[in-house]
Formats: structure tokens, C-alpha cells, sequence
């Protein structure tokens, strides 16, 4: 049976695209077909996706979505869905296989990671008001989290942002269930402070050879941009599921962003630190809990850093899912 043995479970908007394509780079990996498979995703989510997942097709079928010509031949099979971190499904299968396979978590520190979330669905993915500010979707989050269950299913893109950035409740499920030597918890902020020796470590842990990594150009995968029409986006999105992938396909979207792209605002303003700082006091309890669990100095994820380099950082991509 043909299954990942590398998986890169969380969290969204905190560089799993660029780091499933770096990795995807190494001449020993056959990475998936399309990043986030969702494969092993809990049923009734929002993301399930119906046409191949766990639940209705059987573990043999996740390895369909690996290319044929290398599914067989490379060393390390790579999967990267951000969302598993929260999916009691992908934790029990994952680690119930007979050979756990390499877990790799990517953290970022909450309030940029929110920050992050909310412009790339505001413009790449057209899903937010064109003129709404960060500070009226931060008071929208606080006012959806006092609210019942059923009215959070019906906000999926809202009412999840402020759990699923309180990680110490998911890792610690995940530190239960897979040996401290499969686990891989990565700092986003530390990670692009030294991506070279970083991917070294990671590539030396998962087995794969490090080297690779001392002279790659580490090119970035998934930015967020801006957008004249939110409408037009939502509908280019879905027209381009149905085309298949080449020139084609390539050519359009390319004619198509020099159209649609518009100058990008200042990465913060005065609306968006004072969100920043909210969220920031708003996530000290959780991130403190978090460092304990790690066992590791989260000072870099200080309000103080907010200001001065949050959102506005740009070297792993800030709009990476």
C-alpha cells in the first residue's frame, strides 16, 4: 500500500505551502499530486472533500493522489494538509499506522497568523468585503465566539480562527499519540530567520540528505495579493478547477492577475496594530501554556514584535497556507 511518510499536518497560514514545495524540490521525494489533499479530514467539515478521502474510499486510496511515476521510487512520500492538526481522524489513522509516519507542525505566533488569514481570504480568495478593516474582522471574531454551535457551522471561515490559533489543545493530543521522535514542531518566526539550517535539520531528521538545502534558492509558493474584484476572483477560482493544468492554463491566469491584482496597501496601519495588540493579549494564556508544553522560549512571539515585523514579514511568504 502506497502512503505519505511524511506529513505536514499544521497550521494554515503559517508556510505549509513553501515548505511542502521546498521539500517537494529534494530529489528524494515524491510529494502528492496537489498540496492539501484533505484526505484524512472528519467528515462534515467544511473541507471534506467527497471525491476521495478516508472515510468513504479506504486508507489504499490516498495513493492516488501521489504521482504514479515516482510513488513507488523515492524514498519519502510527502502529504501537507494544515488543517489535520485539528482533526481527530488524521491524528488516529496516522498514528495507528503500523510505521507512524514523520509529523511536521509549523506554528505561528496567533494574532499575524489571523492577521495573514484575513487578507489572503479577503483578496485571494474573495471571501470578505472588499472595505472591511482588520479591526472590524478581529471585533467579528470576539463576537462569534460567544455564540451557539450551530451558528459557528455556518461561519466556518470566522468562528474557527481564534481556536484553531490556540495550539496547545491540539499539539498536546498529538504529543499523546506519536513518539517525540516523529513529531517536528517548528517556530515560523525562528524558521525564517535561518531556512537554510533549518531545512538541513528538518531534511537530516525526516531522512533525507541536508545538504540539498545549503545552496537552495528557497522561492516563494502562495502570496497574498489584492484584488480590483472580489466577485470576479470567486468566480476565476472556480473556472480555473475545471481547466486542466499546463501552458493553457498558465497563460490565463497570468493575463488574468494583470488585470485583476491592484497595489498593495501598507501591510499594517493604526486599525490593524490596535487588532494586533487585542489578539495579542487575547492569546497570552494559550501561548504561555504552549511554551510550556514545548518546553520552549516563545519570546518571539511577544506583542512587542507585533509592531515591528509581524505581518509585514515576507520571507517564507506571508500569504502561505
Amino acid at each position: 500500500m502506497i502512503l505519505p511518510n511524511v506529513v505536514i499536518a499544521g497550521t494554515p497560514k503559517s508556510g505549509s505551502s513553501s515548505l511542502f514545495r521546498w521539500l517537494g524540490d529534494h530529489p528524494q521525494v515524491c510529494a502528492s499530486l496537489r498540496k492539501e489533499t484533505r484526505f484524512l479530514l472528519d467528515r462534515g467539515d467544511p473541507l471534506f472533500p467527497e471525491d476521495c478521502n478516508y472515510h468513504d474510499h479506504g486508507l489504499a486510496a490516498w495513493g492516488e493522489t501521489f504521482p504514479e511515476s515516482c510513488r513507488s521510487s523515492l524514498p519519502v512520500r510527502l502529504e501537507a494538509t494544515p488543517h489535520y492538526l485539528y482533526h481527530e481522524t488524521a491524528r488516529n489513522v496516522l498514528a495507528g499506522l503500523d510505521e507512524p509516519p514523520h509529523i511536521v507542525i509549523l506554528l505561528r505566533k496567533p494574532s499575524d497568523r489571523i492577521h495573514s488569514s484575513f487578507r489572503y481570504t479577503q483578496n485571494n480568495l474573495g471571501l470578505l468585503p472588499r472595505r472591511m478593516t482588520f479591526g472590524e474582522y478581529v471585533a467579528t471574531l470576539f463576537s462569534e465566539e460567544s455564540l451557539s454551535a450551530d451558528e459557528f457551522a455556518r461561519r466556518p471561515l470566522v468562528w474557527r480562527e481564534l481556536r484553531y490559533s490556540r495550539y496547545a489543545e491540539y499539539l498536546s493530543r498529538w504529543q499523546e499519540a506519536f513518539p517525540a521522535e516523529r513529531l517536528h514542531v517548528m517556530i515560523f518566526e525562528e524558521f525564517m530567520e535561518a531556512r537554510s539550517d533549518r531545512m538541513v535539520d528538518l531534511a537530516d531528521r525526516i531522512g533525507l540528505e541536508g545538504d540539498f538545502y545549503r545552496e537552495y534558492p528557497f522561492p516563494r509558493f502562495n502570496e497574498t495579493y489584492s484584488v480590483r474584484s472580489p466577485e470576479l476572483q470567486r468566480s476565476a477560482r472556480r473556472l480555473s478547477r475545471l481547466l486542466p493544468a499546463g501552458r493553457i492554463k498558465a497563460a490565463a491566469r497570468q493575463m488574468y492577475l494583470k488585470l485583476q491584482r491592484r497595489p498593495q496597501k501598507a501591510a499594517t496601519t493604526t486599525d490593524d496594530q490596535d487588532a494586533l495588540r487585542r489578539l495579542d493579549d487575547y492569546f497570552a494564556p494559550a501561548n504561555a501554556r504552549l511554551a510550556e508544553l514545548l518546553g520552549r522560549d516563545l519570546t518571539v512571539w511577544e506583542p512587542s514584535t507585533a509592531t515591528s515585523g509581524g505581518p509585514q514579514r515576507e520571507s517564507l511568504g506571508t500569504g502561505t497556507r
